[in-house]
């Protein structure tokens, strides 16, 4: 199981930090988050700014250069979800961020050819820059939760990047159904890969039983998307506890995807916890991994 990490509304000067941290705690990966720039959900229309796309292409070469896979994630539906644009100045506010100065873009047509066109366009700008590996997120979206549509999307993704993760708008057992699961499973591409959450969309316990019971609908092991030391649904309150036991170690997922806090350093404990269970298994203990990890750093 490959471990990779993604950001939180992090300033892309962070992304050379937890490259770092990638490097040294031997993680496999790390994508800048969708939320870090709005260009790549809040005004996804909006091309990359020419500074942007340089310091994406620098922090591309550095994690090549140190054998990490680099992803970019985006969500051109988010829009869709009235929370998510009613929180957005909040959000921005609670974190020190300055607030965007332009309004969100309507959120993508996945009928439209014009805005799958420009959702192209933006993955081959991306590419040139460096990036060979995107994660298209439909987890926030407040209509059309069509598997057929999100599927010809992603497959169109794949065609031209030959490597996307997809997190679907139906992304955890509460929340998907056998008929959603089973169409979105049957229309993708076979090298598309699947995230999930669990049975909720925060499950910090993740049992093999639910992975199978998700697998055997959508026809294809599923890859975890940890939403795990993840705060922003805490009002940035920071976690200051380990993973709980469960069955990660056991799980045939081929990506696990740990979601971090905004605040990166206060992060660095709880995912060594995540890293702790994948490795030691049965043996994981959570309160001891949590003192270990505050020794190490």
């Amino acid at each position: 199981m490959r471990v990779l990490l993604k950001g939180l509304w992090w300033p892309l000067k962070t992304y050379r930090k937890a490259i770092d941290f990638a490097v040294r705690f031997s993680m496999d990966g790390i994508g800048i988050c969708y939320s870090s720039l709005d260009e790549s959900a809040y005004i996804w229309r909006h091309p990359y700014k020419a500074e942007t796309l340089k310091n994406i292409s620098k922090l591309a070469n550095v994690a090549k250069e140190h054998g990490l896979s680099f992803f970019m994630m985006l969500n051109p539906t988010v829009t869709s979800f009235k929370l998510f644009t009613s929180n957005y100045p909040r959000i921005r506010k609670a974190f020190g961020l300055e607030p965007s100065h332009y309004p969100p873009d309507l959120a993508m047509n996945l009928d439209d050819k014009k805005d799958v066109k420009i959702l192209l366009e933006k993955l081959q700008t991306l590419r040139n820059e460096g990036v060979e590996e995107f994660m298209l997120c439909f987890d926030d979206v407040a209509y059309d939760q069509n598997p057929e549509k999100e599927a010809r999307i992603a497959n169109k993704v794949s065609s031209i990047t030959g490597k996307v993760m997809l997190t679907p708008s139906k992304y955890n057992l509460k929340a998907a159904n056998s008929a959603y699961l089973e169409t979105l499973g049957m229309e993708l591409n076979k090298d598309v890969e699947v995230f999930w959450t669990g049975k909720d969309v925060v499950s910090l316990q993740i049992f093999k039983k639910e992975e199978n019971q998700f697998a055997k609908i959508l026809g294809r092991v599923p890859s975890l998307w940890l939403n795990y030391p993840v705060n922003d649904y805490l009002e940035g309150e920071i976690v200051q506890k380990p993973l709980p036991k469960s069955e990660i170690h056991l799980l045939g997922a081929k990506t696990l995807l740990i979601n971090p806090m905004f605040q990166f350093e206060e992060s660095k404990i709880p995912i060594l916890t995540v890293l702790d269970h994948v490795r030691q298994g049965e043996d994981y203990n959570p309160q001891k991994s949590w003192r270990r990890a505050k020794y190490l750093l």
